[in-house]
């Protein structure tokens, strides 16, 4: 091989020679310089925001290829592969969209309203152990036309000893109808009560003592007698019983507010209420 001289005669001609190949081969701003398995030659110069990728299938070896940039035009865009090493934009969705797979496309889709789908309509977490009521206020789901059944779901535990847990719906204190089968350590018994001035989830006995922790749901639904809306509970204590409630008051057909009521002792820290609704078949 032969070396030239920074500077030597040999070096200046060799680098009037290449640059007038160069200049031969290149034609346009932007064109880049390559060699084939036997000769230069020229890439042309690509459409902007383009990548320069290696190819061996190219005569030069090289190719210009789409990029992030040069593919997604929309904020929101989304980048994914429509086939093997290519680049395609999805563009985003509208509002209340979700991302889907449908078969091998990638498609954006809106939710319709049945059975499986719940809307989250609040939740509330305890940071102190002061608190005796949880109240999901300001609402309006009509059981009967726009909504079929709501649930709250509750957590907790009963840091200062006996807890007796209760909802009231829409500041109702009268006419709660309800019979419920309590699990106490095995023992099952079964009580009743009729015109009660709140929801019992949980009377004090199923807590044999304080720092037991619990959870429930409670399910909110129309019933078959006109203006009745039907209450289901169930709540367990790791430890200690179990209650399950069946039973219903006379309110209307849109449940406005729903209050989580401790009548001894107060919430736990820590302790949580969630509440959803689920919407009618569209």
């Amino acid at each position: 091989m032969e070396i030239i001289k920074l500077g030597s005669s040999n070096f200046l001609s060799t680098l009037k020679k290449a640059a007038t190949v160069a200049s031969d081969v290149l034609t346009t701003k932007g064109d880049l310089l390559s060699r084939s398995a036997s000769a230069l030659g020229r890439l042309p110069v690509s459409t902007n925001n383009f990548s320069l990728l290696c190819d061996s299938a190219q005569t030069l070896g090289i190719k210009w290829g789409a990029s992030a940039t040069s593919t997604l035009t929309t904020a929101g865009d989304l980048l994914y592969a429509s086939g093997a090493n290519t680049l395609a934009r999805l563009a985003k969705g509208t509002d209340n969209q979700v991302l889907k797979m449908n078969g091998s496309s990638l498609n954006w889709e809106t939710i319709s309203a049945g059975v499986n789908n719940m809307e989250f309509v609040g939740f509330t977490e305890i940071a102190d152990t002061s608190t005796t009521s949880i109240t999901f206020g300001s609402l309006s789901y009509d059981m009967d036309a726009d909504y079929t059944d709501m649930i709250l779901l509750i957590g907790g535990d009963n840091t200062a000893g006996s807890l007796a847990l209760e909802v009231i719906l829409n500041q109702d204190t009268a006419g709660y109808r309800q019979e419920a089968i309590l699990n106490d350590g095995g023992t099952l018994s079964g009580t009743s009560a009729s015109g009660a001035t709140e929801w019992e989830i949980a009377p004090t006995g199923l807590f044999p003592a304080a720092g037991y922790v619990y959870t429930g749901i409670i399910h909110f639904l129309l019933g078959t007698k006109s203006g009745a809306m039907h209450i289901e509970s169930r709540l367990g204590v790791i430890g200690g019983g179990q209650q399950i409630t069946d039973g219903d008051i006379t309110i209307g057909d849109t449940i406005t507010e729903v209050k989580l009521q401790v009548s001894t002792q107060s919430f736990g820290a820590g302790s949580w209420a969630a509440l959803f609704a689920r919407p009618m078949n569209s």
